[in-house]
């Protein structure tokens, strides 16, 4: 007994027909070596791959069924192609009638001319997510002593109901500065700094970097609010290009034959970026702490416990104090409950990163001939992944992984004629 009384019409999807779209941009020249500029717009999100196939397969047009064939004597046929008898355990729908998503974005920015062929730029960047797409579960089993979980689901007939719906919301704020220099006497570089946070309860349909797929508390985002999965507070990235001034052409021996052969035509060049790690967040130990809804989050200890440990304890092994949360707690009553510590509140490792590259140009008469040697992680220090969250676990704070590979060298040969 399924809905076909006519109330989702013809189609698995209501349109929306108010979705507008306006934008503004302003560019003033305050001085011949001065420019302000700024603007703002709203601009929709259009999830075309995810937000698509779902759609199709939306109840109660698609039903997802789980039929278990038998080995030895086919037991399911285009005459009877359902054995199980009932509601089905496990519902995938696309919320009908929901609004579009849409970021509202500005910013403002001064950039300013400077001696030696140089610019400097300082532009402050907001945004905010209305609408925007998750995934939640309904008629979870929730948190109870019922010793058959299933009578605690809101109905007890169905199964799990996973919904692609538009709940969350995001906040994003940076600044940004710049310093650049145009390739002159043999030398460019590009110099930027950001400092920024973002902000939601959901940063994306599926997610990415362990963050939760759905929430804890289905029925309550509050301990979903949190840093973006993808947020990092700041990030120093420089590079360059320098041309050594010796050989034809150049400042010192302008000399062809050997000497340009051994000396000349050598270019040096770096990435060098400084980050901060991206959140985390930490997961109830084994056993039946929530019984039932979501992901489980614990609780933070009362005594004030500081998960950040100074940097002479911190390690490998220990990356984070566990003793700063607590998943079986007496003092907050019975375990069947959802915890208190909110999604993302943990930051992992930052990155520090190196990359090189030196290459040498060969002129072969009206030709040339261009060696490149590159390194990826010069230093070839390890950019660590997020350490284990999970309490309880021999795995706990411990990182097992790195993020990028080890040292890469690669080589390149071009001919130019």
């Amino acid at each position: 007994p399924y809905v076909r009384d006519g109330r989702f019409g013809r189609g698995a999807y209501k349109s929306d027909f108010n979705d507008i779209a306006p934008r503004l941009g302003i560019a003033w020249s305050v001085s011949p070596k001065t420019v302000v500029r700024g603007g703002g717009g709203i601009y929709y999100v259009r999830d075309i791959g995810n937000a698509v196939f779902d759609t199709v397969r939306n109840a109660p047009f698609t039903i997802r069924r789980n039929e278990p064939a038998e080995g030895f004597r086919p037991n399911l046929s285009f005459e009877q192609p359902f054995a199980r008898t009932g509601a089905p355990t496990f519902i995938l729908a696309n919320q009908y009638d929901e609004d579009s998503s849409y970021i509202a974005q500005w910013s403002l920015g001064f950039q300013r001319e400077l001696p030696g062929a140089m610019s400097g730029e300082v532009t402050y960047f907001g945004s905010s997510g209305v609408h925007l797409r998750r995934l939640q579960t309904y008629n979870n089993t929730e948190p109870s002593q019922l010793p058959n979980t299933n009578l605690s689901r809101p109905f007890p007939n169905l199964g799990g109901m996973q919904v692609m719906n538009a709940p969350s919301h995001s906040k994003y704020h940076a600044l940004y500065a710049k310093v650049q220099r145009r390739f002159s006497h043999g030398l460019s570089f590009l110099s930027s700094f950001s400092y920024s946070k973002s902000i939601d309860n959901g940063s994306g349909i599926r997610t990415t970097d362990g963050d939760s797929l759905t929430p804890s508390n289905n029925y309550d985002l509050g301990l979903e609010t949190g840093l973006s999965a993808f947020d990092f507070r700041k990030r120093w990235t420089t590079s360059w290009i320098w041309e050594l001034p010796v050989g034809r052409d150049r400042r010192f021996l302008n000399k062809g034959g050997v000497v340009d052969c051994v000396l000349g035509g050598w270019q040096l060049g770096g990435i060098l970026t400084l980050q901060d790690g991206f959140p985390f967040t930490v997961l109830c130990g084994p056993g039946n702490i929530q019984n039932g809804g979501g992901t489980c989050y614990p609780d933070w200890n009362p005594s004030g416990v500081d998960w950040r440990l100074p940097a002479s304890e911190r390690s490998r092994t220990r990356y984070f104090n566990a003793d700063a949360f607590v998943d079986r707690n007496p003092a907050l009553g019975t375990n069947f409950r959802y915890g208190s510590v909110k999604r993302n509140s943990l930051i992992g490792p930052g990155i520090t990163s190196l990359d090189a590259s030196i290459n040498k140009q060969f002129h072969l008469g009206g030709d040339s001939l261009e060696f490149r040697v590159e390194v990826f992680n010069l230093p070839n220090l390890p950019i660590w992944g997020q350490p284990g969250r999970q309490l309880r676990q021999p795995t706990t704070g411990v990182i097992t992984d790195t993020r990028i590979d080890s040292r890469q060298i690669q080589l390149g040969l071009k001919y130019v004629f």
